[in-house]
C-alpha cells in the first residue's frame, strides 16, 4: 500500500474479509441449527411451532450466507482509503480529507457521507429479570463526495479532495446520558460494474 498523503489514515471499522467470514460462519451455524430442528420436527410428525421456528433460523442463516459470499467477492477489489488532516474533528470547524481508490476497478459511482448515530439502550423487566436491547437511530447525515462512473486500470489511483464541515451544535462522540452513546463515522458507498457493491465504515471522533 502506498504511503499516506495526510496525517491520519483511518482503519475500516471492521476488517472487510473478517466481516465476510463472520457472516458466513454465523449463517452456516444458523442454517444447520434450523435445519436440524426442521428435520426433528418432520421426523416426529410435528408440523407446528417447532417447524416454523426451525425454518426461521434456517432462512436467516441462508440470508447471512449469501451476504457473506457477496462481501467476500466484493473484498477482492482494492479497499477505498480515507485520510484526515487532524483527529479528532472539532465542532464548528472545517477539516481537509482525501478519498483514494486504487485500480483495477470499474466504478459506476462513489459516495462518501458523514453520519452521526445514536445507540439507545432499552431496558425491559420481564419475570423479575432485566433484559437489554440496543436501538440505533441516525441523527445526522451529510454528503461529502458524489462522483459518477470512472474506470481505473491496474496501478492507477484516483484521488478526491473532501472538506468536512462539522456543525457547531453537533453532539460529541461518547456517552450522551445514561443509556445513549453517540458515534460519528464516514461511510463510503461504491457501486461497481459487474461486481458486488460495497460500503466501508470508518469511525471518526468528534469533540
Amino acid at each position: 500500500m502506498r504511503g499516506s498523503v495526510l496525517a491520519h489514515r483511518l482503519e475500516r471499522a471492521q476488517p472487510w474479509r473478517a466481516q465476510a467470514g463472520c457472516a458466513l460462519a454465523i449463517g452456516l451455524f444458523l442454517s444447520l441449527f434450523g435445519g436440524g430442528i426442521c428435520w426433528l420436527s418432520i421426523r416426529n410428525d410435528d408440523y407446528g411451532l417447532p417447524l416454523i421456528v426451525g425454518g426461521g433460523f434456517a432462512l436467516v442463516g441462508v440470508v447471512l450466507i449469501f451476504s457473506g459470499i457477496h462481501q467476500r467477492i466484493a473484498s477482492t477489489v482494492a479497499e477505498t482509503i480515507f485520510e484526515l488532516d487532524t483527529q479528532p474533528l472539532g465542532r464548528g470547524r472545517s477539516h481537509t480529507a482525501l478519498v483514494l481508490q486504487d485500480g483495477p476497478l470499474d466504478l459506476q459511482s462513489l459516495r462518501a457521507n458523514l453520519v452521526c448515530l445514536v445507540y439507545i439502550t432499552q431496558r425491559v423487566r420481564r419475570e423479575g429479570r432485566e433484559e437489554k436491547s440496543v436501538l440505533t437511530k441516525q441523527l445526522w447525515d451529510t454528503n461529502l463526495l458524489d462522483v459518477g462512473a470512472i474506470d481505473l486500470r491496474a496501478g492507477e489511483r484516483q484521488q478526491w479532495d473532501v472538506v468536512i464541515d462539522v456543525p457547531r451544535d453537533a453532539k460529541p462522540t461518547g456517552e450522551d446520558g445514561e443509556d445513549r452513546r453517540i458515534e460519528w463515522r464516514i461511510e463510503i458507498w461504491g457501486r461497481v460494474r459487474r461486481r458486488p457493491d460495497f460500503m466501508h465504515p470508518f469511525i471518526v471522533h468528534v469533540e
